[in-house]
């Protein structure tokens, strides 16, 4: 599905739980991959806990479309990740797909 923002997500389980939200402080196990599929970032044996308004604009406008327990695919096209400047092993123009499992939030 589209947002209206240009986000492009697919929902795994829509969880049934809280429903965060951008002030929201958030618990999830994720996958960071790039269109080729090479991983540039994850968590491995404990979810990342960190303020959704800290976060690149995909992510705020994609976990709050889930709850709790939830899980969801972002396809975040560049104007809602890095951009054109990149960001460390980010290029620039980057698409970024993420596998999200939300475990909580906070």
């Amino acid at each position: 599905m589209q947002h209206c923002s240009g986000l492009f997500y697919r929902v795994a389980t829509p969880g049934s739980g809280k429903t965060p939200n951008i002030c929201s402080t958030v618990s999830a196990f994720y996958t960071g991959r790039f269109t080729n599929g090479n991983v540039f970032d994850q968590t491995t044996t404990a979810p990342a806990s960190f303020p959704l308004n800290n976060v690149i604009e995909g992510w705020r406008k994609g976990v709050p479309l889930i709850k709790e327990g939830g899980k969801i695919f972002l396809y975040i096209p560049p104007t809602l990740a890095y951009g054109s400047a990149g960001r460390g092993s980010i290029p620039p123009n980057a698409i970024l797909i993420f596998e999200i499992d939300l475990q909580s939030v906070l």
